[in-house]
């Protein structure tokens, strides 16, 4: 996946339970309780049957969190503008040409275009279009949309309010600008002549992820090395700090449904463990 989703472990965890999903949050002077979900961004819907309690405690929220707020035109157009290369060159400019030749076939038989069909798209937005091609084609998923953009759907539809915890340009800077085109062109090529070794990591993880277990995730990325510290810190545990310091007050809004990718939950500064911190009673939903 293109967010593959790392961390590093610094301390001793605190206890998660087994395998667990969905959390409570009560206590610290909160009057109503709100609710955690680790999502997977490429699962079926269908899942969520085997989630208990997983649909009481969405309807019994006003509110619904996520990352960004997906559906947003106003988000929508400038990720659609952020994908795009202004410079004037393409992925062309920064492979050899035998580079070129190989990451262009492999595109084909993938997706059905090639490098002149995306050459003004950024790299990084080109890998991600791959890694969903390569996903759908191996792991068949039920419907066109993802679990995030499933409850910000529903709830906008049923009057919810809708919040999200980072802004359109974080995300764009994450995923689309956290490396020069140049490196985003290599990683390019480095994921399309990989993939089995991809395939393999997306199966483990999504085995992980369909038995709940929150600790085999913790342990499969901390035992991958495709980042640096640093890349990961950024990914994972920076974002979690930041989105700790913001979700207090909207916990104070009243009863939250809070969807974020399951990787943000576990470990030393995933979000259960620093919401237990600042006082809050966050357990599993049985």
């Amino acid at each position: 996946m293109k967010k593959k989703l790392l961390f590093c472990l610094l301390l001793a965890l605190p206890a998660l339970g087994n395998a667990q999903l969905l959390w409570e949050i009560s206590g610290n002077h909160l009057k109503q309780k709100s609710y955690l979900f680790g999502s997977h961004h490429l699962v079926p819907i269908s899942f969520l049957d085997s989630i208990k309690g997983i649909y009481p405690a969405f309807n019994s929220c006003e509110n619904v969190v996520g990352e960004i707020i997906l559906d947003d035109p106003a988000v929508i157009k400038k990720l659609q503008q952020a994908a795009v290369i202004t410079t004037g060159k393409t992925t062309k400019d920064w492979l050899t040409d035998a580079q070129y030749a190989v990451a262009d076939s492999i595109l084909k038989s993938t997706i059905g275009m090639g490098l002149q069909e995306l050459r003004f798209f950024k790299p990084a937005m080109i890998e991600n279009i791959y890694v969903l091609a390569l996903y759908d084609r191996y792991f068949q998923r039920d419907e066109d949309f993802q679990i995030d953009s499933y409850f910000q759907k529903i709830g906008k539809k049923e009057g919810k309010r809708l919040f999200s915890l980072e802004t359109v340009e974080e995300q764009i800077q994450l995923l689309l600008e956290n490396k020069s085109l140049e490196e985003q062109a290599q990683s390019l090529y480095e994921t399309l002549t990989s993939s089995a070794k991809l395939l393999t990591q997306i199966e483990a993880l999504n085995g992980k992820y369909l038995a709940q277990d929150l600790d085999g995730l913790l342990e499969l990325n901390n035992n991958d090395t495709t980042q640096t510290e640093e890349e990961r810190f950024a990914l994972i545990d920076k974002r979690n700090i930041r989105w700790a310091e913001i979700l207090p007050k909207q916990l104070a809004l009243g009863n939250n449904f809070i969807i974020v990718g399951a990787m943000h939950l576990p470990g030393e500064n995933g979000l259960i463990h620093l919401l237990q911190k600042q006082g809050y009673k966050v357990k599993p939903v049985k």
